[in-house]
């Protein structure tokens, strides 16, 4: 075994990339599953109602329920997700049942 392959790079590149990395992922992570507030817009106070949810295309009720989903496999899904989550849920089920008919 040739010594030389294993340190083709400097100590600690990956080390530093990874935590980098890992920084960012974090930050768009919190980003993407944080909880609507109420004081910031209409917009927001209507998310955090969830009265914007009728008026939703079935893709971001989709991508929504996926978000949250993945926040809830985390440990990172707040009681306002949780009860966003029930109503995109109940929302999907029952744009499902409509179409079926």
């Amino acid at each position: 075994m040739n010594p030389k392959a294993i340190r083709a790079y400097p100590r600690g590149t990956f080390d530093r990339a990874s935590t980098q990395s890992l920084s960012k992922l974090r930050s768009l992570i919190a980003e993407a599953i944080r909880d609507a507030d109420p004081y910031r817009s209409v917009e927001e106070f209507s998310r955090y109602r969830g009265d914007d949810i009728p008026a939703l295309a079935s893709d971001e009720i989709d991508d929504e329920r996926w978000r949250l989903r993945t926040a809830k496999a985390f440990g990172a899904i707040s009681p306002w997700g949780r009860r966003r989550l029930g109503k995109l849920d109940a929302e999907a089920e029952r744009r499902r049942r409509r179409t079926s008919r």
